[in-house]
């Protein structure tokens, strides 16, 4: 009699290394602690290494975790799992393991680049596939960091989209539609971060005429995914409403992004004439336009942090600890946030 569909013989599953611990995590339902101590006490799974140093599983690997949490769940210690399943190992030479109905599609290579994942993300959001991109950006965050997914794949997929509608070779509305759909993966993303643990608050807005919310709104993730809380002002409002506003958001820095020198100077202008120095809050200026005619910056007490995410993180953060610092109550968690 043929075995059930949904089995199938461990030794027919690929030992390629094709998973990182996120990607097991999130196919198993295993924690990180709870795998580092599988593999430190019993030595199962036995993970091979990418280059880098970073443990990679193959499909088999996670084969053995699915059965192993079977075990347990009918009431086997783990100890008790790890000596049946060698047990069986050694006897039978084999084992049928139970395949999940529903997850993600068997891979028995090692993980895309993040430069394939982008191809591919680009191509369908030019064909206004949501189901796809959709599939592109969770297999993206299952292979890479946060930080990774942004900076290496979505940032250039869109900013090449937006580029070839403002050349005419797409139509609008596919920078439309990539922009929307981005955006509410962004927001999806942004309202399932943890809670804040710092008090320090960034605020972040764009300007009229400016189209960069899509930036700030990732800026704003990866600062929330480090603790920080983030008040997104959208890019509609006036810096002139901003400027009698900007102290109430008891924001310890603003942040604004631009690319056009011209909506630059007239920032810095207006930045000026509200008096920063007696104002609490730090101005910081993202964006192109800056390094591009850096003449205004010296009109005003403001730090340009540059157009590429990376950068801007990282002095961003470098800016925030840097105030935490100086602060005598120094980083705690936030009041306004539980």
């Amino acid at each position: 009699m043929d075995r059930p569909s949904t089995q199938i013989d461990l030794s027919e599953l690929s030992t390629d290394p094709a998973y990182n611990v996120k990607a097991v995590c999130l196919k198993t339902g295993i924690t990180p602690a709870t795998l580092r101590a599988w593999e430190r006490r019993y030595g199962i799974p036995s993970p091979q290494r990418s280059p880098q140093g970073y443990r990679l599983y193959s499909e088999r690997d996670l084969a053995l975790i699915r059965w192993l949490i079977e075990q347990t769940r009918l009431g086997l210690n783990i100890g008790q799992a790890i000596h049946q399943l060698r047990g069986v190992l050694s006897h039978e030479g084999s084992l049928l393991i139970k395949q999940p109905s529903q997850g993600f599609p068997s891979v028995t290579h090692s993980p895309r680049s993040p430069q394939a994942i982008a191809g591919e993300l680009s191509e369908a959001l030019i064909a206004l596939d949501e189901g796809r991109a959709d599939g592109l950006l969770t297999e993206a965050l299952v292979l890479y960091s946060l930080e990774t997914t942004l900076a290496d794949m979505v940032c250039p997929v869109f900013e090449d989209i937006r580029a070839q509608s403002r050349s005419h070779r797409y139509p609008l509305t596919i920078e439309r539609f990539a922009l929307s759909h981005l955006r509410q993966w962004l927001l999806t993303l942004i309202l399932n971060a943890p809670p804040a643990r710092m008090e320090q608050r960034v605020v972040t807005l764009g300007i009229p005429g400016e189209h960069n919310e899509l930036i700030l709104l990732m800026i704003g993730l990866l600062l929330r995914r480090s603790g920080y809380p983030v008040a997104h002002l959208g890019t509609d409002l006036s810096p002139a409403y901003l400027g009698s506003q900007i102290d109430h958001l008891r924001g310890a820095l603003a942040l604004c992004y631009v690319d056009d020198p011209a909506h630059a100077r007239h920032l810095i202008e207006w930045i000026v004439s509200t008096n920063p120095a007696e104002q609490k809050t730090r101005w910081v200026v993202a964006g192109r336009a800056l390094p591009l005619d850096p003449a205004p910056q010296a009109q005003a007490p403001i730090e340009s942090v540059g157009a590429e995410l990376r950068g801007i993180m990282q002095k961003l953060l470098k800016y925030l600890r840097e105030r935490t610092t100086e602060s005598p109550q120094g980083d705690k968690p936030s009041s306004e946030v539980r």
